[in-house]
């Protein structure tokens, strides 16, 4: 059986932490076909206070982002960890996309929080058309917006996704592989197959 053969997109709200994480440790581990998008009307990244944050555009270059940010406080968004942050989205990808603008077909979406899982499931029902009538899963992580979260997040996405990689028939197995994992992470995971 030939490995590394899902294609895999990680969305969370914004484009930027979870979703970013999981897509490297993806990518690094051997999966070409993995995409990140964010669902917010925009991307949001930490201001002065949680009730102040900084606001771009998606499809704004991470790089331009980041130089945005040094420039009206270097210490604050380094210490953050903002900085470092955009610093490896650029060297994954441009900018930051938005779901909507998904036009592939994938084996497995895993999102990061209910809002996101939400928001994903419901444009598959509300907007999107198959294509081909292949079967896909929308699967939900949920995970802290917070860079350790998204560390240990990204972790849990690589293992459920080599796991589901394993089956010979994803559609007959995925469900015992959630149930392995949930009694192993003591975490709930939520997954709905999808028609793309």
């Amino acid at each position: 059986m030939s490995t590394r053969r899902l294609r895999v997109c990680c969305v969370c709200a914004s484009n930027q932490n979870r979703s970013m994480e999981a897509h490297r440790e993806l990518a690094q581990r051997g999966y070409a076909s993995v995409r990140s998008y964010g669902t917010g009307s925009s991307v949001k990244l930490p201001g002065r206070t949680a009730m102040d944050p900084v606001i771009f555009p998606f499809n704004m270059p991470y790089e331009q982002m980041r130089a945005e940010l040094q420039s009206r406080d270097a210490a604050l968004y380094t210490a953050n960890g903002v900085l470092a942050m955009l610093d490896r989205n650029a060297m994954i990808k441009q900018a930051p996309e938005q779901w909507r603008d998904a036009r592939e077909r994938f084996d497995v979406i895993i999102t990061f929080e209910d809002r996101v899982f939400r928001a994903v499931v419901d444009d598959f029902v509300s907007n999107r058309a198959p294509s081909v009538f292949a079967p896909g899963y929308v699967i939900n992580l949920e995970v802290k917006d917070t860079h350790a979260a998204a560390a240990e997040g990204a972790k849990l996405a690589v293992e459920l996704v080599e796991e589901i990689d394993k089956c010979e028939n994803i559609d007959a197995y995925i469900y015992d592989v959630i149930a392995k994992l949930e009694a192993k992470h003591g975490q709930q995971i939520m997954a709905v197959p999808v028609f793309c």
